[in-house]
């Protein structure tokens, strides 16, 4: 929990709001998701990230003594054992962040889609199986959407850090569309091209936002609860529009108190 308050605010408050039978086991997935989320912000090179993630991969295919000397990993070996969790998928996940340690840019919308839906969609699905292993149709369906939109809010959240990494996460595609626009954003200019591609953006992740919660009002009422994230993507794209002038100089952040305000209120 110490580690998911520090690298994952919003999702450790969320998960103060989980039923108690499962809050800690999915805190647990949560705070595996922040660990490798942040290796390309503690390596300085591609290699010794992708040593990170091959140790991963290997510690959940193998469940040796020495991957349970990690008491994170032990944790989440726990959890995967507990809810007969595929390691399979998380092998799907470990690959797909491979992406980040790299400056290839993203190719297509379609291209963006896949790494949420392995990455931040997989994230949804697995806390729902470990919720109940009761699960219907409409969960793939909630999960994908969820994931498109909360990935897009991240990468606009950050989408200056990033650039001044030399990352741009927002498909070539649709940025094609606002000439100029991925050379500003790479040159800190936060052009009307760049200001435009970032409103297209944001309409996109609403939309796969309200898609997502409508479907998630549908699940069972054990399920719903792992889908409270999603009521963070407004606020935070209230706040990039609101704070559009600085977004290249630093990512928003929501204060605690909204963020908390907007959980405890967002039911779904």
């Amino acid at each position: 929990m110490d580690l998911l308050r520090q690298h994952d605010r919003d999702r450790f408050l969320a998960s103060l709001l989980f039923p108690a039978d499962y809050r800690e086991d999915v805190a647990i997935l949560y705070a595996f998701n922040a660990e490798i989320s942040r290796i390309r912000d503690v390596v300085s090179e591609p290699i010794p990230g992708e040593i990170r993630l091959q140790w991963w991969r290997d510690a959940i295919a193998d469940k040796s003594a020495d991957a349970r000397a990690n008491p994170l990993a032990a944790l989440l070996l726990d959890v995967i054992d507990k809810h007969s969790l595929s390691s399979e998928t998380f092998d799907k996940i470990l690959l797909a962040r491979a992406f980040d340690l790299y400056h290839d840019p993203m190719p297509t919308m379609a291209d963006f889609e896949v790494y949420a839906g392995e990455t931040t969609s997989l994230l949804f699905q697995l806390s729902a199986l470990i919720a109940s292993s009761d699960q219907q149709s409409a969960l793939a369906d909630a999960a994908g959407h969820a994931g498109v939109a909360y990935t897009l809010m991240v990468t606009l959240r950050n989408i200056g850090a990033d650039a001044r990494r030399g990352q741009v996460f927002l498909p070539n595609d649709q940025l094609a569309s606002f000439p100029s626009a991925r050379d500003d954003l790479l040159e800190g200019n936060m052009s009307s091209a760049l200001r435009e591609a970032i409103a297209h953006f944001i309409m996109l992740a609403r939309d796969h936002k309200d898609k997502a919660l409508s479907v998630a009002r549908l699940l069972p009422q054990d399920v719903k609860p792992v889908f409270l994230p999603v009521v963070l993507i407004d606020p935070y794209l209230k706040l990039i529009e609101k704070n559009i002038d600085t977004l290249l100089d630093k990512p928003v952040q929501l204060s605690q108190l909204k963020a908390q305000w907007a959980l405890w209120r967002g039911g779904i």
